[in-house]
């Protein structure tokens, strides 16, 4: 009885493994087709052959299937391909990893698309769990969330592992675009990739994104991927390639980045991004993924000479917050600040706008300004700048409850020190800011150029402390209140920079002030100050004052914001020096008029101010009009007078005086 019934075991077992082995199980294509597009809520439909086999290994291999578009998609198909194959071990879903022998994809399409709701097309009902997507949490059977489970982790040191290991590849044709509304489609064409490998998966291929032609090889092994990406030489000067180059590990807790380009200047042409320097760029760093974090520790960048090293942590709970930090021995910005040869014009860089206003009636971002949750700190030991450099740069930010407070302080290379703190408050019903930035004895030598001994810098005060409040741009504007004054020693000043770093008005301007302009390299400026008071919007200059070895001017008007008119003149002198003549100032009456907008600059070669007369300067520039230019010439020392109004008007704005 006993080997009868052994017998039939054996018999059933036998034909059971015959069936196995030569069954093909593609007559179940309807109930697959059925069964992917109940849990998708999409069309699912297998055009082709689906064959099945269990033994001797599993083998899965289909053609012509697709998988229908979101809805509201913008077309109505979101995959489609001609053919796909894998082949896995018999027990490989069993294993960690899984083990996929081969795969080969021929001849597919993806579209990956953001809706205008902000919906995404691969969002699926499989994963939703009472409209909560469970890649935030799985839903128990008690109706109790519960955090997704850990990734996989690598047996040996306690880190994360790949989840798959794929011994063979071979894939062919495969167009993957990203769509989202109001952007340009971004393509990837994976033209031909294969893989080799069992312990470690090497990956070698070509794939295309946009218009650019790339050749990537990687290596795969189950706790760590490195890989190479490099333009085709058609794309580029085959003796020098730029690539990419990456590598991530795996440690006990989270993983290990390191990327490096040779090339950024060269990436970026690639990429049709113009301006970027000719330099390696290098990035490294240790991310952690949590449950409602993300931190990345310890990251070390380099470009060229700079270096930045810091940390980044991501709170996702409610509210979200933001927290980085960044030092730096060296920050070289001079390789972004390309120095042009002639001015930028305004009316090419300027964007068209329907406003007459520059400060317009765009509303403050209120809703944002509330949400903002975060905290930057920044110190840059040596900030280099075209033409100066900054020492122990401090940069620090802190917003929460709708309050945004923003400090600022650096020292100049050639001493002088700079303080700023700007505190915005949103939290009420309307926003208020109040700024109030100190420069104390600085030399910067941006107007100067290299080469200039450094006695003969400028060293240069500037006080602002204004405050306003609203909650639009124009609002803050013609509610603002405080003061601006400028007080600048002796030193050079090289012209060209001054014509370079001004806009046409500007230049406009100043050549017109300075008739030397172009006939000498420096300006020998002896002193250069001004004051400007704001009360409700309206500004009145309260001093101005600009004297050099050779001429002096005066000025003085007003800047009302509420309609940003323009309303300042100024007159130029002679003083006495080699090549200085009456006949070079023959329009030494020159007015800033018209608006912020629509600035223009007029001139009176009859000496009468086109205001009509001198009264517009005597308000409060009658000890500086009446006292120095109405004398035969200018020939005095006149700025330690000027200075004297200008540090009164500090001293009562700092002391809170309504005083003029």
């Amino acid at each position: 009885m006993f080997k009868i019934t052994a017998a039939t075991l054996l018999s059933v077992c036998v034909l059971l493994v015959l069936v196995l082995w030569f069954v093909d199980f593609g007559f179940l294509k309807p109930k697959v087709e059925s069964t992917i597009s109940d849990l998708t809520g999409r069309e699912f439909r297998i055009d082709g052959a689906l064959s099945v086999h269990l033994l001797p290994v599993p083998t899965l291999e289909l053609t012509n299937v697709s998988l229908a578009n979101a809805e509201w998609g913008s077309e109505p198909v979101m995959l489609q391909a001609d053919r796909a194959y894998v082949r896995m071990g018999l027990l490989a879903w069993r294993a960690h990893p899984i083990v996929i022998n081969r795969i080969e994809l021929q001849q597919a399409t993806l579209l990956l698309e953001t809706g205008p709701q902000q919906q995404m097309n691969w969002s699926f009902p499989f994963m939703q769990s009472d409209g909560v997507m469970q890649s935030d949490g799985v839903m128990q059977s008690d109706g109790v969330m519960q955090s997704d489970p850990e990734p996989p982790l690598n047996q040996e040191t306690g880190g994360m592992s790949i989840p798959v290991v794929v011994h063979a590849a071979d894939i062919q044709g495969v167009r993957i675009t990203y769509r989202q509304p109001q952007s340009q489609d971004q393509v990837m064409v994976l033209e031909s990739i294969a893989a080799t490998g069992e312990q470690t998966t090497r990956l070698q291929g070509k794939l295309r994104y946009g218009d650019l032609p790339l050749q990537v090889t990687a290596e795969v092994a189950q706790h760590s991927v490195q890989a190479r990406i490099e333009a085709e030489p058609e794309a580029q000067n085959p003796a020098e390639p730029v690539a990419l180059k990456a590598r991530i590990d795996f440690p006990a807790q989270g993983f290990d980045v390191d990327l490096a380009v040779n090339s950024l200047a060269k990436l970026g042409s690639l990429l049709q991004v113009e301006g970027l320097p000719d330099q390696a760029v290098a990035l490294k760093g240790h991310i952690t993924l949590g449950e409602d974090r993300i931190s990345v520790g310890l990251y070390q960048a380099t470009l060229g000479n700079s270096d930045v090293r810091g940390s980044v942590q991501i709170n996702l709970g409610e509210p979200l917050r933001f927290d980085a930090q960044a030092r730096s021995k060296v920050l070289d910005l001079t390789p972004f600040m390309p120095l042009n040869d002639e001015p930028e014009s305004e009316s090419a860089t300027k964007p068209a706008s329907i406003s007459p206003f520059v400060f317009d009636d765009t509303p403050l971002p209120m809703d944002l300004l509330r949400s903002l949750n975060l905290k930057l700190d920044a110190d840059v030991e040596r900030l280099m700048l075209r033409n100066t450099e900054l020492e122990q740069f401090k940069l620090n930010a802190d917003a929460r409850h709708g309050k945004v407070s923003l400090t600022n302080q650096f020292s100049g290379y050639l001493g002088g020190s700079f303080t700023s703190t700007v505190e915005l408050d949103a939290s009420g019903s309307e926003a208020k800011i109040a700024v109030d930035s100190k420069v104390r004895d600085i030399r910067l030598g941006m107007l100067t150029g290299p080469g200039v001994p450094k006695e003969e810098v400028p060293i240069t005060n500037l006080n602002i402390l204004v405050q306003s409040s609203g909650n639009t741009i124009r609002a803050l504007a013609g509610k603002l209140d405080g003061g601006i004054a400028l007080n600048q020693g002796a030193g050079k000043v090289n012209n060209d920079l001054v014509r370079r770093f001004s806009g046409d008005i500007l230049s406009q301007l100043i050549t017109a002030l300075n008739p030397f302009m172009h006939k000498q390299k420096f300006t020998h400026w002896e002193c250069s100050m001004f004051a400007l008071r704001f009360t409700s919007g309206f500004g009145e200059i309260k001093g101005f004052l600009l004297q050099s070895d050779q001429l002096m001017v005066v000025g003085g008007g007003s800047i009302d914001l509420n309609s940003e008119a323009l309303n300042i003149e100024f007159n130029t002198k002679p003083r006495t020096g080699v090549g200085v003549s009456a006949d070079m100032f023959v329009t030494p009456f020159v007015k800033l008029g018209g608006t912020l907008g629509r600035p223009s600059v007029g001139l009176n070669r009859k000496g009468v101010l086109l205001s009509g007369g001198a009264a517009v300067l005597t308000g409060g520039m009658s000890f500086l009009y009446t006292g120095i230019m109405d004398r035969a010439t200018a020939a005095a020392d006149h700025c330690d007078e000027a200075r004297a109004v200008i540090e009164d008007a500090v001293e009562k704005a700092e002391s809170g005086s309504s005083q003029d």
